[in-house]
């Protein structure tokens, strides 16, 4: 579990590892749960260039859950 920056930065070394390994300029991404957040945020930023096609599946909803945004909150707490 990570900060939603984090995971962009990682999603990033990712794909370019795929597309060093591949040979292509661009790569199929998707992503489900907390994970359309973070590759939405990916392909609007660093990304923009190096995804063709984004696929997001189960996004999170609106619903507010304080405790899991408690848990989160805190990049000391590593019982999450």
């Amino acid at each position: 579990i990570c900060q939603a920056e984090e995971a962009i930065l990682d999603i990033d070394d990712a794909v370019d590892f795929i597309r060093e390994e591949t040979g292509s300029d661009a790569v199929y991404l998707v992503g489900s749960s907390w994970g359309t957040v973070t590759t939405a945020l990916y392909c609007t930023g660093p990304g923009a260039a190096k995804v063709d096609r984004l696929v997001l599946a189960a996004p999170l909803f609106s619903a507010r859950n304080e405790a899991w945004l408690e848990m989160i909150r805190d990049p000391e707490n590593h019982d999450r």
